[in-house]
């Protein structure tokens, strides 16, 4: 395991914990229950596009961060759930043609 990345361990973990990273989203694409951990948090939360869809549950304290671990790991029932809201997280492919887009107009060049 010590030569494995970050994806790869996403790949094959049954739970997903992070902060910032972006493996948090790409566990998503995976379709694994995934729990933002903010313990302290100071200023905008860098996930805030899925944790305030609810599409993952986010600890913003020590105790919640605690209780959605000790619950996710032992109720089958509340993994299932993060499964759900996971997998209804959806994109529409179209995200790299809108960053050209918006290159294009910055540099007032059409396309």
């Amino acid at each position: 395991m010590k030569d494995m990345d970050a994806q790869e361990l996403a790949a094959i973990s049954d739970l997903v914990l992070g902060a910032f990273s972006t493996v948090l989203v790409e566990a998503i694409y995976m379709r694994k229950p995934v729990i933002s951990m903010q313990p302290g948090l100071r200023g905008e939360d860098p996930i805030a596009f899925l944790t305030e869809r609810k599409i993952i549950p986010v600890g913003y304290s020590e105790e919640a961060c605690r209780l959605f671990i000790k619950t996710a790991i032992l109720t089958k029932a509340y993994r299932k759930e993060l499964l759900q809201k996971v997998s209804g997280f959806r994109t529409d492919g179209k995200a790299t043609k809108r960053v050209v887009n918006l290159i294009y107009e910055m540099l007032g060049v059409s396309n």
